[in-house]
């Protein structure tokens, strides 16, 4: 068999576990125990998401009513059909 050098070999030996420890995972459970309001981080993103959506539809002029030409309509042939018949 050959060896050869890996560079930083030591470093990752010697380093710092990315696994969370014990003591870490019950000290996150207990925060989420007494925390008084939980919610999950993708929950959150959806309902921001969500939101930023309804914004921009919200945010649509609305079209302006001209009073005058709506005077001017006359009733429908429905309405005054039902006008003459009340009396």
């Amino acid at each position: 068999m050959e060896q050869s050098y890996q560079a930083g070999a030591v470093q990752e030996i010697q380093g710092k576990s990315v696994e969370t420890t014990d003591a870490e995972i019950l000290a996150a459970v207990r925060a989420i125990l007494t925390a008084e309001e939980v919610s999950h981080p993708e929950v959150e993103r959806e309902h921001q998401e969500a939101a930023s959506r309804s914004r921009i539809w919200a945010s649509a002029p609305k079209p302006q009513r001209n009073v005058a030409a709506n005077a001017a309509v006359k009733p429908s042939l429905v309405t005054q059909i039902f006008d003459r018949l009340r009396g």
